[in-house]
């Protein structure tokens, strides 16, 4: 098996042992390592809990009962091992030791400094002879597996490092102990957030790779961790095959299986079985804590028994009331007082761990095991009210009842955890606002003011958020005073203590949760019960989505491969809202929810300008709830939507149209129907949706029809939960899906209908699709009340504006339309003069290629440069570059490759790869050069070589330049194609290569094309095609021809400024007059007149410079414009009527 995170041995095996067993035999003596004497007050993870069980045992029992004789019950049990720490001092004469070699000496410093982010120390790593784990000692080893094991926030990537180093150790041959392999299972599982089926097909890939491959047997832990990971995974089968493989090899769930086996049986809705569960976890001698007690509320939630669950809730208040403990010992023994959560959660990860060593009391020390029972008060904590919270924001719709929870909260914590507490009264808000009374838009307000309050006490800034961890705060209740809001509505229910044996009540909302958290014993904290995991319930709506079955008879079959391996690196979810107030995505995106469910537009745009003047203008971008900017057109186009207008928007590439339409159908009640024109677009903004939160599907060739039926099962409920639909034009033409959207718009979810890329509809533009024309159908179908219709487009001249207005018939009193200029102010213009022409066969000519590869080689020598000469920290750059041919595709992407010693990482895309192809490569070259481990043979340049139907809506920021091999064949598609270049706002450029050659087969081509189209139109005029039909086949066919001209005037100019002429020919409103700095050849290079800030060739070179450049293609320039235009004089005086009014 090889290492997901090593590098390739090639070049060290001949300097350094593979392995440790080789390095002792053949005597390998390293240099002197230097003594490292770090970690001295480190005990082992056994002796920690050994000493942590004594402590707890004599605090509790004290002098009445014998607490040595409980630890020494325990110990011969063999629930706790006790063992001494071994010396940590790096010696020669220390066999194991003196294999770290000199060079690892730089590591193993790095690793027991707590300072080192786990990102330094897996690079210095990555740096070690492979495998790198054969040249540290145990303990190093150890103290690398404890890091990787316990990251501080819970992202994907951070786990592969951890199944890295698990894989390396395989390689290597050095031993894997089960709880090494347990840690690994649990990482693979739930490494990534929500739990979905790939998270357990990865951990049952690890399982039978530990049994099959390494030979090592699972136990009960190893168990535990896999049916806690398939019942949050929603596997139920799966769930119940691997309690069916526990009794066969008569293994027994430990305390963290038999709490998630509670919540197992509420998510089947089995309350007896909650009831078995709980009375045998009872009879085994398990301590009942507040944990186990959170898992019942919440299972019977679950099971369908609310009134059992709130019985459970008052009995932990009744408990609460009667309690009579200092600090000290509430700290040590239950909820914290303390809004530092993070020391309260670490404090109850280790005292789980001692429960479950503390069960074997029960039949061994009857009275001992009484005593620590009663020592643990069955208190709420704050999952306990974030899980009634949920119950009540998501379920019951009870505003009461959450005012209710909310005043318990404030009577059990000085300073309750506010903002989990915001986070699920918004979220309130945003789902009952239209539907149940009380949550009103008066105590929106009020909670929205409340909201601010905390946010501007805020002391320190993390991650550019509010944020504070401090003490130093006043609690305010959101919706003012609890007791004043809470009516005689809310029945008090009995409250008796809370006994160990009591019987559970019986009779029948809901919250996300989980049971307790496996972790193993040599990892740091791996093998105890946590309560992070009921982080969860802090979901949407409170309910849980769970993927298709699983064929276990396939799972379950050992196949031999890694499961892993094939998926990338997840960015890390956005860290859970502890006891401190965060203003991020999610809580954006609910806040303006709860304003739209609750208020108006209006309302809803107020409370949207308020959260962006929270950051300063530098920082905008950080708010970035779906790529937010600061721009105040955008903000005009959003407002305009939200209001319910009709909206045309002509905005230039990188403006961010999409978010003009995305931010309102996630703010505003009902569905968004998104009409999308490629594939690959479409699957970008979906992706990009789904990595924020939002509810968003979409239906095109690659849906399966499970997943349709799903999708349109939602879209017809009545109440859907998508916010944005993205469909193709040609699945909008089928009546099927008309029939759909006809009784969506009846039920009044219908919120808008967003067209992407609308210069398709018209037959004078660029792109035009025939299915396009049909979506006219829109406004003639929908039209009680008439649906809003957002067309957005990066390239439309005045006529292609007009037509699209009028196609999709834009109600011109509600109409609101938006213009940005055409031209890219980050964007270098440059043409390319070439002196040689383009063969015949298409493929590329060698002095093209090396100019081309020379400019690339002058970019890289000024980045290293501007580092010192130091490369090693370069990303590559990522490029595109444009071809007519899917041949030429390929033949450049194989030279380029070839002809820079690897520098040049160039790859081939076009229609003919298949989809899996297209996907992959897409997806590698989209992925943001900061993420990428640069190494030893990491390109410099990056370059997709495609063909021109790549480009539309592909948003990858870090594009750094698009070069056009051959002249483009529009104008509009080079302006849109131009602009996949610096989407991120920093400098980019834009090159065109231009020849006569082929400039004059384009030309021809499109002359006879607008000949033979003028002949079928005289030809057939009784079909109804003639002349002067404005969308007719001629007329398209001559729009071509008439852009085509375009792209020759703009690169054979050599007196204008690029961006002047990129804004005069797309007849741009805000096109600025330059007076008098208007286009002259008199304008030198470097003069301060420069329209466009040097930003383009002529303003750099020239005219004259630029004249000279254009004169070594050796050509009569006069003669060939003269020769163009007369052509064109010509063909408009031929037909006036089918060209009358072009623009």
């Amino acid at each position: 098996m090889t290492g997901t995170f090593t590098l390739d041995d090639s070049e060290h095996n001949t300097l350094y042992p593979v392995s440790r067993e080789n390095a002792l035999e053949h005597q390998v003596d390293p240099p002197a390592v230097p003594t490292i004497s770090h970690y001295h007050g480190k005990t082992s993870p056994a002796k920690e809990l050994h000493e942590a069980t004594s402590k707890l045992y004599r605090s509790v029992f004290g002098e009445s009962l014998n607490w040595k004789q409980a630890v020494d019950t325990v110990v011969d049990d063999g629930q706790v091992k006790s063992s001494s720490p071994r010396p940590v001092v790096l010696r020669k004469d220390n066999k194991e030791d003196a294999v770290e070699l000199q060079s690892v000496a730089v590591f193993v410093e790095a690793l027991w400094d707590e300072k080192k982010s786990n990102q330094y120390i897996f690079r210095l790593y990555r740096d070690l002879p492979y495998p790198g784990v054969s040249y540290l000692s145990k303990r190093s080893r150890g103290a690398l597996l404890r890091r990787f094991a316990n990251p501080p926030n819970r992202r994907w990537v951070d786990a592969r490092r951890y199944l890295g180093l698990i894989e390396d150790m395989v390689a290597a041959k050095l031993p894997v102990s089960r709880s090494l392999w347990s840690s690994a299972i649990h990482l693979a599982g739930r490494a990534s957030g929500k739990v979905c089926k790939r998270d357990l097909v990865r951990s049952i890939g690890l399982w039978q790779q530990m049994e099959h491959v390494a030979g090592v047997k699972s136990d009960g832990v190893v168990f535990n961790i896999l049916f806690d990971i398939a019942i949050k995974a929603g596997q139920f089968t799966v769930a119940d095959r691997l309690m069916e493989e526990m009794a066969k090899r008569e293994i027994t769930f430990t305390r963290p299986g038999k709490v998630s086996k509670m919540y197992y049986y509420g998510m089947q809705q089995d309350a007896d079985g909650i009831r078995q569960t709980f009375d045998a976890f009872v009879t085994s001698g398990e301590i009942v804590d507040t944990v186990v007690l959170n898992c019942l509320i919440v299972s019977f939630l679950r099971a369908g028994e609310t009134k059992t669950a709130e019985q459970l809730y008052h009995r932990m208040m009744q408990a609460q009331n009667t309690v009579d403990l200092d600090l000290e010992q509430r700290l040590q023994h239950g909820p914290s007082l303390t809004s530092e959560f993070i020391v309260y959660r670490k404090k109850t990860r280790k005292l789980n761990r001692l429960l479950q060593v503390s069960a074997s009391l029960k039949d061994q020390l009857p009275e001992h095991h009484r005593a620590l029972q009663e020592a643990f008060p069955m208190i709420p904590d704050t999952r306990t009210f974030h899980i009634l919270l949920a119950h009540h924001a998501y379920r019951s719709g009870n505003l009461h009842a959450f005012m209710s929870v909310i005043s318990d909260m404030e009577k059990t914590f000085a300073i309750p955890p506010r903002g989990m507490i915001y986070l699920l009264l918004f979220d309130g808000f945003a789902y009952n606002g239209r539907k149940r009374k009380g949550w009103t838009a008066e105590r929106l307000w009020n909670a929205w003011r409340a909201y601010l309050r905390a946010l501007y006490e805020s002391k320190n800034r993390f991650n550019d958020r509010f944020h504070f961890r401090t003490a130093k705060l006043v609690w305010e209740n959101p919706l003012g005073n609890s007791a004043a809001l809470l009516e005689a509505q809310t029945p008090t229910l009995p409250r008796k203590p809370m006994g160990l044996y009591t019987p559970l009540p019986s009779g029948k909302s809901e919250a996300k949760t989980t049971s307790e958290e496996h972790q193993q014993e040599q990892v740091d904290e791996s093998n105890e019960a946590s309560k992070e995991d009921f982080e969860e319930l802090s979901a949407n709506d409170g309910t849980t989505e769970f993927d298709d079955d699983i064929d276990t008879d396939e799972l379950f079959s050992f196949r031999g491969r890694d499961q892993h391996a094939e998926d990338g690196e997840l960015e890390g979810l956005e860290r859970q809202i502890e006891n401190g107030v965060f203003l991020g995505r999610r809580m954006i995106i609910i806040i303006l929810r709860a304003f739209g469910a609750c208020c108006g537009p209006k309302e809803v745009m107020e409370v949207w300008l308020h959260i962006e003047r929270l950051w300063q203008p530098k920082r905008r971008k950080a708010l970035d709830v779906m790529a937010v900017k600061e721009d105040p057109l955008q903000r005009e186009v959003v407002t305009a939507a939200v209001e319910g207008h009709d909206v045309f928007l002509q905005a230039s590439t990188s403006f961010g149209k999409s978010l003009c339409f995305q931010l309102p159908a996630v703010i505003s009640h009902g569905v968004t129907v998104v009409v999308c024109p490629l594939l690959a677009l479409m699957t970008d903004q979906v992706n990009a949706l789904q990595a924020l939160g939002v509810a968003v599907a979409t239906i095109n060739s690659t849906t399966s029809l499970s997943e349709r039926r799903e999708i349109l099962a939602d879209l017809l409920s009545g109440h859907p939960r998508t916010r944005l639909l993205y469909v193709t034009p040609e699945l909008c033409q089928t009546e099927t899906f008309r029939r759909n959207l006809q009784t969506i718009h009846s039920q009044g979810e219908l919120n808008r209908v967003a067209i992407d890329e609308a210069h398709c509809i018209s037959e004078w533009g660029h792109d035009f699709r025939p299915a396009y024309k049909e979506l006219s159908w829109f406004k003639r179908a929908l039209n009680n009340p008439p649906v809003p219709i957002s067309a957005c487009t990066a390239t439309a001249t005045p006529r292609v504006r007009q037509d699209i207005i009028n196609l999709l018939g834009l109600d011109p009193g509600q109409l609101r339309i938006f213009n940005t200029p055409s031209a890219r102010p980050n964007i270098h213009y440059e043409i390319r003069y070439l002196q040689n022409p383009i063969d015949d066969s298409g493929d590329s000519g060698k002095a093209q290629v090396d100019d081309f590869v020379s400019w690339l080689k002058s970019i890289q020598s000024r980045r290293r440069a501007r580092l010192g000469g130091n490369d090693a920290n370069l990303p590559p750059i990522s490029g595109i570059i444009y071809v007519s041919f899917r041949s030429s595709s390929e033949n450049l992407a194989g030279i380029l490759s070839t002809s820079w010693n690897g520098n040049i990482r160039a790859v081939a895309y076009h229609a003919g790869l298949s989809s899996q192809d297209r996907t992959q490569i897409q997806s590698q070259w989209t992925s943001p050069p900061s993420l990428s481990e640069p190494d030893d043979q990491t390109p410099a340049f990056y370059i997709i070589v495609a063909t021109n139907a790549f480009g539309m809506g592909i948003d990858n920021p870090h594009v750094r330049f698009v070069v056009h091999w051959n002249p483009p064949r529009s104008f509009e598609g080079f302006v849109q194609e131009s602009g996949r270049a610096g989407r991120d706002g920093r400098a980019a450029a834009s090159i065109v290569y231009f020849n006569t050659q082929e400039r004059d087969k384009v030309l021809d081509r499109l002359r006879r094309d607008v000949e033979n189209a003028y002949n079928r139109a005289n030809k057939k005029p009784a079909n109804g095609v003639s002349k002067d039909d404005p969308n007719s086949n001629l007329q398209n066919q001559y729009a071509r021809l008439r852009s085509f001209q375009k792209v020759v005037r703009y690169c054979e100019s050599t007196s204008r400024c690029r961006h002047e002429l990129i804004k005069e020919f797309f007849g741009d409103l805000e096109l600025e007059r330059m007076g008098s700095q208007a286009p002259s050849s008199e304008m030198k290079p470097g003069s301060s007149a420069s329209p466009c800030d040097f930003a383009c060739d002529f303003c750099k070179e020239g005219s004259r410079g630029l004249t000279l450049r254009k004169a070594r293609m050796t050509i009569e320039n006069e003669l060939m414009d003269c020769t163009q235009w007369d052509y064109m004089s010509n063909m408009e005086a031929m037909y006036p009527d089918a060209f009358s009014g072009f623009d």
